[in-house]
């Protein structure tokens, strides 16, 4: 998984729910009139199957959106372990992923993609660093 992957499947959605076979149901307060001309129980009944309704409906919207932040986990985790060569499944990609998600949630899943992105080359560029000092002390011993 790349970069580029990952925000291509932010650029075209892939990440972002389909909700538009769901209908949008409001929540009826439970002394709702349906039907003046009907009994009070029977406006009752309306009104709790209406809630129910609304209440699966609800629930398939969360499931939808669950799934499409599992992928994004998943692709980015992915994205994170092919970049620094360790397990998706890994500490490692988990940290990053963990801190990328911490910092750039709030402003939307791109926005977590530039962060992992950073900490990415940050790792790669301290790990260099830590390479090419250990070499100079080995051959300064």
């Amino acid at each position: 998984m790349t970069y580029c992957d990952v925000w291509e499947k932010l650029r075209t959605d892939q990440y972002t729910a389909d909700y538009s076979d769901l209908p949008h149901l409001e929540k009826w307060p439970i002394d709702k009139i349906i039907d003046p001309d009907k009994s009070v129980n029977w406006n009752r009944q309306q009104v709790e199957d209406h809630n129910a309704r609304r209440s699966q409906v609800m629930q398939e919207r969360r499931q939808r959106e669950a799934a499409c932040h599992q992928q994004f986990s998943d692709d980015l985790h992915q994205y994170i372990a092919d970049e620094l060569e360790v397990p998706a499944d890994g500490k490692v990609a988990s940290l990053v992923y963990n801190k990328a998600w911490e910092d750039g949630h709030a402003a939307g899943y791109n926005e977590v993609l530039y962060h992992a992105n950073d900490y990415i080359q940050l790792i790669r560029d301290t790990a260099a660093v830590i390479v090419e000092e250990r070499a100079k002390r080995a051959a300064h011993e």
